[in-house]
């Protein structure tokens, strides 16, 4: 993190990216054995989280922000049986020694928060590690190909109430890093939050190709949670993974 925190947006995150009923859905898909734990790397404050729980799964939420795991914990006000943590997904190993989950899911754009194809490579190693056999992993990232080759300025801006939430990339960092700064301004411009940080741009190729590395099978990429091809024309990326083992029922 370069500047800032998230404590403005933290408040009100949930309202300015919401889960969609198709989101929940397909990820809830995924599970296909009796017990259904879960790890959400990059929970933000839990809406994935809470809404897997609702469902019966057991849940395990981990973020490297503390404005965000605050908020988690405020909302679930220690009821729902969710294991909210403030760990950074680079300090995963050695964590939930003995432990193994049904699922993991990293949405949001958070693996774009790993340093470099190296710290990429390593989180898909510990992640392995971490799933039952043939157990999946959920990736969703910006679609980086799309970005590097029109290098938008400024994504669409998210509007809700008198809020705005306002996203730049800066590329001057190319071909290491793009800077990314988020700020939230009210209805007259005055600035509420900033933060500014670096976020590697890791295409489809890179993903793919570091998940199969790690001994991911079954490597697919989809233009969305509606399971849609993949486009340059498609902002979001997601990607599924299997680790190798029992076979199961086709996702």
């Amino acid at each position: 993190m370069l500047k800032g925190n998230y404590d403005h947006i933290a408040a009100i995150y949930e309202s300015l990216f919401p889960l969609s009923s198709q989101t929940l859905d397909c990820v809830a898909a995924y599970v296909k054995t009796a017990e259904k734990r879960v790890l959400d790397v990059g929970c933000g404050t839990g809406e994935l989280a809470f809404a897997l729980r609702q469902r019966g799964f057991d849940v395990v939420g981990i973020d490297s922000d503390p404005s965000m795991i605050k908020r988690a914990k405020e909302r679930s006000g220690g009821r729902c049986g969710i294991d909210f943590t403030l760990l950074a997904m680079e300090k995963l190993k050695g964590c939930f020694v003995g432990s193994s989950f049904s699922l993991i899911t990293c949405i949001g754009n958070t693996i774009a928060h790993l340093r470099d194809k190296k710290g990429l490579l390593e989180f898909s190693h510990v992640v392995f590690d971490l799933l039952v056999p043939s157990g999946p992993l959920l990736l969703q990232v910006l679609n980086y190909d799309m970005i590097l080759r029109w290098r938008p300025v400024q994504l669409p801006p998210i509007v809700k109430s008198d809020l705005r939430f306002l996203r730049f990339y800066d590329y001057s960092r190319l071909p290491f890093t793009i800077l990314f700064t988020a700020r939230l301004e009210d209805s007259d411009g005055k600035l509420l939050d900033e933060r500014r940080l670096e976020l590697s741009p890791f295409t489809r190729d890179d993903i793919c190709s570091v998940l199969e590395k790690s001994g991911f099978e079954d490597v697919t990429c989809f233009g969305g949670f509606d399971r849609s091809e993949p486009g340059e024309e498609k902002l979001p990326l997601v990607v599924s993974a299997r680790k190798p083992g029992d076979v199961m029922q086709q996702y």
